[in-house]
């Protein structure tokens, strides 16, 4: 779109859920939930859609009306691509507490609230673990506020004005990123940076979005670590498995050679190796010279690793008497063009079969018929999607499978009930670890695993 004088017809999407009436059990009170689609230059609205019913089918209602919503855009369901059906026919909770913590969130943030905002999204996890757009904004929230909105306003405008000089219509400003430069003091320019401080061999990151500062004064920016992490806790009486990944800021990863000894950071979630004993199973050198390390911490009753999430702490033998871990330093900036296929590589999975595909112009992940072995579980034919998010700079991507199928698994396998997370690490995106959490009608198995160009 590089055409200036073009009109463009800009829709608003307004929404809202109202109590009709409240009744003595509450899962049985009527809600209504409505929409409206409304054109921003004359303020007519061009659509309206509404239902009601109870509060347990709110997020069928929900569905209906983005359904609608997408009829009022002149969106033709039957035209969108399969995977993008899928997704959109996929609840991201069905937790309405859970769900109303997450609409506080992206209130707060949009605001500017960013600590408020991360402390909503942190609560949105806690009811329902496997919401994970909740997850996903919980890890890319800054953990400090906009303490001067006029410079907030001022980003924003330098980045329309900028839009504007180009020729373009459109403008994407990560203002959560931009928000937290400032907090911490940093000078947020839009455009190229000054010469003197464009050093190639520091972060593009660093270099052409955020900061008019010498190239590595700020902690937002400086070098982060991915791990992934794969563990059993106990939970109400029973052992599940968990597994995933997230990229950490220098000062949150603590190793001694290709061991992993602690990460987190102590707030929200933190892994400790204590008295356990480190098997380094391997260092893998990436097509790019990127190291990666994994190995297992051996975790029992008398030489135990603890982790803490959400202020409840877990030791041997609730870990289940391992953790496999693996981590690398990560990708600082995604690209934004071409594609890539990763292929496993090693890990705890056993063998690992299939690809994964990126599409960086898109910032789409597409998984390719995986299949491994989870302890005495065979799983094939793995299919899903996901969207990586733009405001990490590993990509963080995370969702449940579309397809596959199970031996071992007591019940009929249901792909939908298994999730996966990955980043991407390596300075030229060499490679990405990938978690999982499948589900086998008894419980769970988990395991992360390398996959590389």
């Amino acid at each position: 779109m590089n055409a200036p004088n073009t009109a463009v017809r800009t829709l608003l999407v307004f929404g809202c859920y109202v109590a009709v009436f409240a009744t003595p059990v509450a899962r049985s009170q009527q809600v209504q939930v409505e929409s409206a689609l409304v054109e921003s230059a004359t303020g007519k609205t061009t659509a309206v859609s509404q239902t009601s019913g109870n509060m347990d089918s709110f997020f069928s209602m929900q569905k209906k009306i983005v359904y609608s919503t997408l009829e009022g855009l002149g969106i033709d369901m039957s035209s969108l691509p399969p995977e993008v059906r899928t997704r959109l026919a996929q609840f991201q909770t069905r937790n309405f507490d859970a769900f109303k913590a997450f609409a506080n969130g992206l209130n707060a943030r949009d605001e500017g609230r960013f600590a408020e905002a991360r402390a909503f999204f942190k609560r949105a996890v806690e009811l329902d673990p496997s919401f994970a757009m909740a997850r996903e904004q919980e890890a890319v929230m800054p953990q400090s506020d906009t303490h001067n909105q006029l410079q907030l306003q001022a980003v924003l405008r330098d980045a329309v004005k900028n839009a504007t000089q180009a020729g373009k219509d459109s403008v994407a400003v990560d203002v959560a990123h931009a928000a937290a430069a400032l907090a911490a003091g940093i000078n947020v320019v839009l455009g190229p940076p000054p010469a003197a401080i464009n050093d190639a061999s520091v972060s593009p990151q660093v270099n052409q979005q955020y900061s008019s500062n010498a190239p590595g004064t700020g902690d937002k920016f400086g070098a982060r670590t991915v791990v992934g992490v794969s563990y059993q806790i106990a939970v109400g009486g029973a052992n599940a498995s968990i597994a995933s990944t997230n990229d950490w800021a220098a000062n949150q990863v603590v190793t001694s050679g290709n061991q992993l000894l602690s990460f987190g950071d102590r707030t929200n979630f933190q892994a400790t190796l204590g008295g356990a004993t480190v098997n380094a199973q391997s260092v893998v050198t990436l097509s790019d010279g990127t190291l990666v390390n994994w190995g297992v911490w051996n975790s029992t009753p008398s030489a135990s690793a603890t982790i803490t999430n959400a202020n409840v702490a877990s030791s041997a033998p609730a870990l289940g008497g391992q953790l496999g871990y693996m981590y690398a330093a990560s990708t600082t900036q995604m690209p934004s063009s071409g594609t890539a296929t990763f292929t496993p590589n090693t890990g705890l999975f056993g063998a690992a079969t299939g690809t994964i595909s990126a599409d960086f112009l898109n910032r789409q992940i597409t998984l390719n018929n995986l299949g491994f072995t989870l302890g005495s579980y065979t799983f094939s034919s793995l299919t899903g999607s996901a969207s990586y998010a733009a405001a990490s700079g590993s990509g963080f991507f995370s969702g449940n499978y579309s397809g596959g199928s199970c031996t071992g698994c007591v019940t009929a396998f249901v792909p939908t009930a298994s999730a996966f997370t990955g980043n991407f690490v390596g300075k030229g995106v060499g490679g990405l670890i990938y978690s999982t959490i499948m589900q086998t009608g008894t419980g769970t198995v988990s395991g992360v695993h390398l996959f590389s160009r």
